[in-house]
Parts: C-alpha cells; sequence; structure tokens
C-alpha cells in the first residue's frame, strides 16, 4: 500500500513517502514518517480527493526543495517543502488549470519550469526559489519545435526536443542564453539527453 517514492528532508530522520489508494495503483496520499518513531503515529501532509490526479514525489536537483507533483492527463500541479523544514508548508507553485501542464525542478536556489502555458509546443520558465509562483521566460515557446523533457546542468539547460519530424537536443547557456544544437549522426535517429 506503498508507492515507491520517498524523499528525506535535511535533518536525515523526516522521510515523506506516498501511499497507495487502497485496492488501486494510484498514488493518493503524502505521509511523513519520523525515523525511529512508530509508523501508526505518521501524519498525512496531503491528500488528492480528485481520483484523475496521480501523486509523484521527489527531491529536486538543487537539493534545496521536495517536490510532490498532482498530474492527470492534461492538467498538473506542483507543490514544494523547503528540505530544511520538515514540519513546514508545502507551497503551490501555480494553482492547477484546467489543460496546464507543468514540470518542475530546482538548481542553484532557482526553479525551472517546463510548461505549455500559453505555449502548446511548451517553453522553459524560470522562478527564485521562494517566489515560485513568479514565473519568467527563459527558452520562449517556438511553434514546431515541441519541448519534451529538461535536465540543468553545468550552467546550462539541456532541451529534450522534436522538430520536423525528428528529436534532437538543443543546448541553452542559463547565464548567456547562447544556444547550440547538439551534432546527430543521421536526421532519422533518436536522441535524448538525462542526468
Amino acid at each position: 500500500n506503498v508507492a515507491a517514492d520517498f524523499a528525506f528532508a535535511d535533518d536525515n530522520k523526516t522521510v515523506f513517502y506516498l501511499k497507495l489508494q487502497p485496492g488501486t495503483a494510484r498514488s493518493y496520499r503524502l505521509v511523513r514518517h519520523v525515523l525511529g518513531s512508530d509508523a501508526k503515529g505518521d501524519k498525512t501532509v496531503y491528500e488528492e480527493k480528485d481520483e484523475q490526479f496521480d501523486l509523484s514525489l521527489k527531491r529536486s536537483k538543487g537539493g534545496r526543495v521536495l517536490m510532490l507533483t498532482s498530474d492527470q492527463t492534461n492538467t498538473t500541479e506542483v507543490r514544494v517543502l523547503d528540505t530544511a523544514k520538515s514540519d513546514g508548508t508545502w507551497a503551490v507553485m501555480r494553482p492547477r488549470a484546467n489543460g496546464v501542464r507543468y514540470t518542475a525542478d530546482e538548481a542553484g536556489g532557482q526553479y525551472y519550469v517546463l510548461t505549455n502555458f500559453s505555449a502548446p509546443d511548451y517553453r522553459v520558465m524560470t522562478a527564485p526559489v521562494g517566489t515560485q509562483a513568479a514565473w519568467s521566460d527563459m527558452v520562449a515557446h517556438q511553434p514546431g519545435v515541441f519541448i519534451e523533457s529538461f535536465e540543468v546542468m553545468g550552467g546550462s539547460i539541456a532541451l529534450n526536443e522534436y522538430a520536423k519530424g525528428g528529436a534532437r537536443i538543443r543546448v541553452h547557456n542559463i547565464a548567456s542564453g547562447a544556444e547550440r544544437m547538439v551534432p546527430m549522426d543521421d536526421p532519422a535517429g533518436y536522441a535524448s539527453c538525462s542526468d
């Protein structure tokens, strides 16, 4: 009755995990456990009431926040918690709106958000940690260039994209905005990046 997702707070004794809805494989409840305590005393932190949504949990790449994502086919909502405040409040990045999907990560005190908000082929936006709702463009929407996912690494953001019928990787320098394409041996091939 427990999902595979879990994440520790900075105190290394508080662990958050997801419970499955009885009789299903749907993650629907976020629970907090303190190591060494009786699991019967675990506290429900959040419960996803809408049965169309499933929860996932991760620690951000930068390690400053935990991220709880409520997701369904065409709508997403992400909640974040400062890893130094295990008893803190989970803040909503952007309230769910029908048809708006987004995924997020944090690195270097900055949120990176891939979203279809006013961008059917997706764009990447940023916001400083602590002001998670104040998104601004980093990689603008380009009609006909679908951004599937991204990875933040070493001062750059690598974008897994589809354009003109093929997969490609575009690397965007975070500081300068300069971009380059990763050369492909075969335009009909498939390429993607991951951490």
